[in-house]
C-alpha cells in the first residue's frame, strides 16, 4: 500500500482537488483504482483531463483515465470489491475494483 500512497502524492501534486475521504468513485472525485479485468490488475488515475496519457511510478504503469472516458463511465458509482461485466467492442469484459485509493 505505501506504492499507492507514494503514487497519490504524486498525482495530488498535479491535482490538489483530490478528495481522500470518499471511497465511491463519483463524477466529481479523482481516484487511483487499482482494477481487475478478466483476471489482469491495472492502475488507473481518474482525473479531470489527461486522459490516455500513461506514467510510470515505481515499476508500476498508471493510466490517466477521464469521467467521460468508456473505462472512467463504467467506474461510476463502483467501490471497493465491486465486479460486474460490460460489452467492451465485441467482448464481454469481468471487471473488479481492487483499491480506490
Amino acid at each position: 500500500m505505501d506504492q499507492h500512497v507514494k503514487l497519490m502524492a504524486k498525482f495530488k501534486s498535479i491535482w490538489p482537488l483530490l478528495d481522500e475521504r470518499t471511497r465511491r468513485i463519483t463524477a466529481a472525485n479523482e481516484a487511483l483504482v487499482e482494477l481487475e479485468m478478466d483476471s489482469n490488475r491495472f492502475f488507473f488515475f481518474r482525473g479531470p483531463k489527461g486522459g490516455g496519457v500513461e506514467v510510470m511510478h515505481a515499476k508500476v504503469e498508471v493510466t490517466i483515465i477521464t469521467p467521460d472516458s468508456p473505462i472512467g463511465l463504467n467506474l461510476l458509482g463502483k467501490t471497493t470489491n465491486q465486479t460486474w461485466s460490460a460489452k467492451i467492442g465485441p467482448a464481454q469484459v469481468k471487471y473488479r475494483v481492487v483499491s480506490v485509493v
